[in-house]
Parts: C-alpha cells; structure tokens; sequence
C-alpha cells in the first residue's frame, strides 16, 4: 500500500476480512473426533488387570500380554490363553503378530508360537527352549 491511494486501505481491510471469514467458516467444518471409552475387568474375562503387552492379530483378534499369562479378546470376551493352549500362567515379557496371523508369545525364559487354535514352544537343535514356571 502506497499513502495517498484512494481505496488501498479499504481493500486491504476487506481482504482481510474475507481471509478470517474464509478459516472461520472453515474451522466450522472441522468438528472434534469423538473417543469412545471402555473399561474391561474380571467380568469381561481379563483376570489380570495389568496389561503389559498388547497387538492386534491379522484376524481382528487382540492378544495381551499379562502380569498373569496372556488374553485373547475376540471383540466380545477375553479368554485365558492358559495351558489349554500349551501356555504357562507367568507374566508374559512380549507378544507379535505375524502377517500369516501366526502369534509369538515369549516369557522370561521360553518362547512359544501359535495361534488361537494353541500354541507350542519353538525348538532349537538343541531341542526346546528352556522353560523356567
């Protein structure tokens, strides 16, 4: 804006004005995605509330990893993945997701691999990984 322009101020104004209509009406349209919230206990399943591991399987299911042994939640129902799976029920150290949906699960000292059909420990050529529960 040169002084002395008849008019200069008033479309700078105006332009103005029109940039803070355009991001108000803008920021109208960006509304705040909601979060929806809910707490799983005992009744749901998880014996344990310490969660200290968790991963989504390829299949949807959700795997999560205890103080006391691994969970599956199959979107309704956490069901202990105990020794009728062939797992111990020791806190688990981590769990992984393959692709193929197969499930790692490893303790402080023994490493198994499966799925929600049961797992088994992996072997070395020295035979299975010590197992220490």
């Amino acid at each position: 804006m040169r002084p002395g322009r008849p008019g200069a101020l008033l479309r700078a104004s105006l332009l103005g004005a029109l940039a803070w209509i355009g991001l108000w009406l803008a920021a109208g349209d960006a509304r705040a995605q909601q979060i929806a919230f809910r707490k799983y206990d005992q009744t749901d399943g998880l014996a344990n509330l310490v969660v200290l591991q968790a991963v989504s399987a390829p299949d949807g299911d959700l795997w999560v990893g205890t103080e006391a042994g691994a969970f599956r939640f199959d979107g309704t129902t956490f069901i202990a993945a105990d020794t009728s799976y062939g797992l111990p029920r020791v806190r688990v150290q981590g769990i992984a997701a393959e692709p193929s949906g197969r499930i790692w699960i490893w303790y402080k000292r023994a490493l198994f691999v499966g799925s929600a059909a049961g797992f088994a420990p992996v072997r070395t050529a020295d035979g299975d990984v010590a197992i220490d529960v």
